[in-house]
C-alpha cells in the first residue's frame, strides 16, 4: 500500500526507498536476500529447493550485513567484534540480530525444524536463546501480516505465528520432544 516501493534491511534497518525491481534493489542498494537457516546447513535431500525458496524463512539484507552473519548460528554475543548500524552484533561466532527481528527469527527457525528437518544438528545451541527470544518479543501484526502475505502466495503458514503458545507445548524443538503432562 505504500507509495513508493521501501524495505528495510532486517539486520541494520537501512531504508531502501524507491526501486522499481529486484535488480535496482539490488544494483543500487546492495540488498539480497537473507536465509535465517543457512544454505550451508541445509543438508541434502528432495526438499533443498523447497527450503532455498521458503519465503518464511527469507528476510532483505544489505550484502555486507548477510556477510557478516554468514551462516554463523544466532545467539547473545557478548564481546562483539562487529556492530552494525541498528543493533545487530557478531562475535565469536555468533550473530544477535538487532531486537526488531529476534522474535522474528525464533519463529521462522522453529518453522524451519519442524517443517524440514534440524540439518547438522543447527539448532541445538541455539534453541534456549530462541526460546527467549519468542517470549520477549512477540508476535505483532507486521509479523502476522507477512504470515499472511505468505499464505496466499506460498500456500503454507508458520504455525509459530499463528499459535504463539504452540512452542511451549513441545519440549525440544531441537531433539525429540517428551508429552507434556
Amino acid at each position: 500500500g505504500a507509495p513508493v516501493n521501501q524495505l528495510h534491511c532486517v539486520y541494520t534497518w537501512e531504508t531502501c526507498s524507491g526501486y522499481t525491481d529486484r535488480q535496482s534493489l539490488q544494483n543500487n542498494f546492495s540488498i539480497n536476500c537473507e536465509h535465517s537457516w543457512p544454505q550451508s546447513h541445509f543438508g541434502s535431500g528432495a526438499d533443498l529447493n523447497f527450503m532455498k525458496s521458503d519465503m518464511h524463512h527469507l528476510f532483505p539484507c544489505r550484502d555486507f550485513a548477510n556477510s557478516i552473519r554468514n551462516n554463523h548460528p544466532f545467539g547473545i554475543v557478548t564481546n562483539p567484534t562487529n556492530i552494525l548500524q541498528g543493533g545487530s552484533l557478531y562475535g565469536g561466532g555468533i550473530f544477535e540480530p538487532r531486537d526488531f527481528h529476534k522474535g522474528r527469527v525464533s519463529r521462522v527457525l522453529f518453522y524451519f525444524v519442524v517443517r524440514y528437518d534440524n540439518y547438522d544438528n543447527f539448532m541445538d545451541q541455539m534453541e534456549p536463546v530462541l526460546r527467549m527470544w519468542d517470549k520477549n518479543f512477540i508476535v505483532d501484526n507486521i509479523e502476522k501480516k507477512r504470515n499472511e502475505d505468505i499464505f496466499r502466495m506460498q500456500k503454507n503458514r508458520n504455525p509459530f505465528v499463528d499459535y504463539p503458545s504452540f512452542i511451549d507445548r513441545i519440549t525440544s524443538i531441537s531433539q525429540y520432544s517428551i508429552k507434556n503432562n
